[in-house]
Order: C-alpha cells, then structure tokens, then sequence
C-alpha cells in the first residue's frame, strides 16, 4: 500500500525547554573530635537536623542554585588555595535568637571567618546574606518556641566540656528535600 506524502512537512519549531536542575547546598566543616559522643547526645535531645547531617559549622549557609558542580568545585579550589589546617577549640553552650543552642569557636575563630570570606566571593557573592552578623559556631539544638528554649538553656548549663581537632578540609553538602545531607564535594588544605 503506497501512502502519500503531503508537502510542506510541518514540524514544530518549538524549541524542547531547558531543564534546569536546582539543587539546595550549603558549605561546611565537619569536625571530628575525640570526644565527639558528648555533643551527639545533645544534639540527640535538642537538634532535629541530628539524623540528617553530622556536627557542623556552617561556611555558607543553604542556598539553592543550578550552578554545575564542576563551576562550585573551581571556585572553592580557586578560593581556598594556599590555606592550611588549622586548629579549632569549642566550648560553652549559649543561646541564640530565642531558639538556638550554639556552642561557640573558642580557638580558630578568625580561620573560620577567613574562610567564609573567600567562599562568599564571586559566584556565591549573591547568595550572602547580609541581614545576621556571623558568628563562628557548631549548632547543637533548635527549639520551636520560648519555653522550650528556656528549658534547654536550663538544662545545659553545666556543660563544660572542651573539643578540639585540627580542621583538614571543608565540604559542599546537597541537602534533599527531606533534609538528608550528602556529601558532593571535599576540598583538602595543603598542610
């Protein structure tokens, strides 16, 4: 059987849209520490990330782009070459906002903040948030309201303990929606 072929053909000239994967990370330091247990079983209590992401001190905070990983991985190399290890110290448990529990950065402090610096220029300068002043921290617990909050500042104000490790490399994480933290992307120091 022949079948005709009508002409013109028409065929969409619609271009097919371009998908554009958005993806939510955040840069970090995950510290490891000797006597680590200590501040799992707070964050056991008071943090509700706990089962999702490991102890951390936030570099840049979450942000959601469709940046290439292979752009983000060029800029943190670029930023970050030619600085060391460095040693941290943490200590004390205080409060923060009416909500959080921060143990603060007792040594180390202006690392961390050198190393913000470097990663919040260029590519990531727009997803810097200006409004809070940063503060060097690892967060041990989130609170959802006042009393809850007043009760954990209660309830871990003895706790004294000290945590100290040296700080050999930092991580961009990919944080999915059910808030589960992996881990895309690791930059060693030299040193």
């Amino acid at each position: 059987m022949h079948f005709p072929l009508h002409f013109p053909l028409h065929f969409p000239t619609t271009p097919k849209p371009v998908v554009m994967i958005v993806i939510n990370r955040s840069i970090c330091i995950f510290p490891e520490f000797q006597n680590q247990g200590e501040i799992d079983r707070v964050r056991e209590i008071y943090d509700p990330l706990y089962s999702f992401v490991p102890p951390h001190i936030t570099l840049v905070h979450p942000f959601k782009s469709n940046l290439p990983t292979s752009e983000l991985i060029d800029h943190i190399n670029n930023c970050l070459d030619g600085m060391n290890a460095f040693d941290i110290r943490l200590r004390d448990l205080s409060g923060s906002q009416g909500e959080y529990l921060f143990l603060k950065v007792k040594k180390g402090n202006d690392s961390i903040i050198e190393l913000r610096d470097r990663m919040y220029k260029g590519i990531l300068k727009e997803f810097q948030a200006r409004d809070i002043p940063y503060i060097p921290h690892l967060t041990v617990g989130r609170m959802d309201n006042e009393e809850a909050f007043r009760k954990a500042l209660e309830r871990t104000k003895h706790f004294q303990s000290s945590f100290e490790t040296t700080v050999t490399h930092i991580a961009v994480e990919t944080i999915a929606e059910d808030g589960q933290s992996t881990i895309e992307y690791e930059y060693r120091f030299d040193g």
